[in-house]
């Protein structure tokens, strides 16, 4: 990423006007996004439930990625986006098909020659001062996606103008077209709940969807550019602009390492990309509501509703107001790290750990409350019953499977335990989460349960260096 010469020139002149003449505030620091690249195996609209398709070099066209960040909204370049769509759809509203764009209204697109000419135009500084943003040389294959995603490098505390642009080209398979989705990102504020007056109001994630199809003859390069206002300098009149161009498969060594990164991806179960500033502002609006002992239970309550977090949530539910202080507040801790995602994972994980932990000290210290140890049973069966067992589990586990594993191989242990409630406990734990050994009766006699149990564990261990365990 490297700014050209001409953005300085344009800028320092009118800063001097502003500090000499006018001595007003200096200008908020320009945030320059991020442009990440992700493949995955579906449409536009979601990922494949089925394998991914095998990605060659005979198959794939290239696909190349160029962004602009222009300190302007150029006039009337290019077409408007919504004129190509053939589909809008949002995640916002009462339904999830619109007739007419709404966020996405001021967007532009321009195909062949005209997308040329526009990149030209803004790498020459004709639309604006600019910034060169990343660019990324990779592939497009039948029944794949490349997705882009354009974001600030940090969100900072942005609620109200928090946005991300995401752009998605799709090779249908046995299809001659492209299709290009473009996706916008904001927070909107729903309409108060008239039955509840007093209840807190959070923000809320909306997603615009706009597909264009693109005629694609697979023997000659096609051109598409994408230009989207955006404000990711509070104040600022800014457009992001995407130019890409997609080529004909060949045998290039550039064409074919960028296959094998494709492959990579695919292999690893990569899918769509979520938007990380916006598990950032859904972390700090709701630990700013939660600070009003009120409004704190909805507060936590919304939080768990954003990423997967059963634990978390359940704890919220039935956790007294001192708990849900004490959750709030170790969440605002966690939530304070530099490297949050790197130390605590995903928002959900996080939280569950948080609720996990704290409600299995409080029970080592014979502290915790009827309602929150039936949580605890129910997330983890006899294990979260018994302090030892706790005690071997919190500050451990470094991953939701791992914790998963662990409360297995724990409620396996009680299996073999001298209390029929004990072994019942952990039976209805384990058959709940389809892990139950088969034929196994934990009122049955002790002979039969040895067996049985002998017998189920030497099929996981099979099953495990076969490479088929589950």
């Amino acid at each position: 990423m490297n700014c050209k010469t001409h953005w300085l020139g344009a800028f320092c002149g009118a800063a001097i006007m502003v500090v000499v003449g006018c001595r007003s505030q200096p200008p908020a620091p320009m945030v320059i996004p991020e442009v990440k690249l992700t493949h995955y195996a579906g449409t536009p609209l979601g990922r494949a439930q089925t394998p991914p398709p095998d990605v060659t070099a005979a198959n794939s066209s290239g696909l190349d990625i160029r962004g602009y960040l222009i300190a302007a909204v150029p006039g009337q370049v290019m077409q408007p986006f919504v004129s190509e769509a053939k589909l809008i759809t949002t995640s916002g509203g009462d339904t999830p098909l619109l007739a007419v764009a709404s966020s996405l209204a001021d967007a532009r697109i321009g195909i062949g020659p005209l997308a040329i000419q526009t990149g030209a135009s803004a790498a020459g500084g004709e639309l604006g001062p600019v910034v060169d943003l990343d660019s990324h040389t990779t592939v497009l294959a039948p029944g794949i996606s490349a997705q882009v995603r354009v974001s600030p490098a940090g969100a900072g505390d942005r609620t109200s103008d928090f946005q991300d642009v995401e752009l998605v080209f799709s090779q249908p398979a046995h299809s001659e077209v492209i299709r290009v989705a473009l996706t916008r990102e904001s927070l909107y504020m729903p309409p108060a709940d008239e039955s509840q007056p007093a209840a807190p109001r959070l923000p809320q994630l909306r997603r615009e969807t706009a597909i264009a199809a693109v005629a694609y003859a697979k023997s000659e390069d096609l051109n598409v550019a994408v230009l989207v206002p955006v404000s990711f300098t509070p104040g600022a009149r800014q457009s992001v602009l995407i130019v890409a161009r997609i080529t004909p498969a060949n045998k290039d060594p550039a064409h074919v390492a960028a296959v094998a990164v494709a492959r990579s991806e695919l292999a690893g179960g990569a899918g769509p990309t979520p938007s990380a500033s916006y598990e950032e502002l859904v972390l700090r609006s709701a630990l700013r509501v939660a600070e009003r002992s009120e409004n704190r239970r909805a507060a936590l309550v919304y939080l768990a509703t954003q990423d997967q977090a059963p634990i978390f949530l359940d704890a919220a539910l039935a956790a007294d107001d001192a708990m849900l202080q004490q959750l709030a507040a170790e969440v605002e801790k966690a939530s304070l790290s530099a490297a949050r995602t790197a130390i605590h994972g995903p928002l959900g994980w996080m939280l569950d750990r948080i609720a996990f932990e704290m409600m299995g000290r409080s029970l080592i210290a014979n502290k915790l409350a009827p309602e929150l140890r039936a949580v605890l049973s129910k997330h983890a069966g006899e294990a979260g019953r018994d302090p030892a067992s706790l005690d071997q589990l919190i500050g451990r586990t470094v991953s939701r499977k791992d914790l998963q594993n662990r409360l297995i191989a724990e409620n396996y242990i009680f299996l073999e335990d001298i209390s029929p409630a004990a072994r019942v406990g952990a039976y209805d734990w384990l058959n709940a989460q389809g892990k139950a050994p088969p034929g196994y009766d934990p009122l049955g006699p002790v002979d039969q349960r040895r067996k049985t149990l002998e017998a189920a564990i030497e099929q996981m261990t099979r099953s495990a260096s076969s490479g088929d365990g589950k």
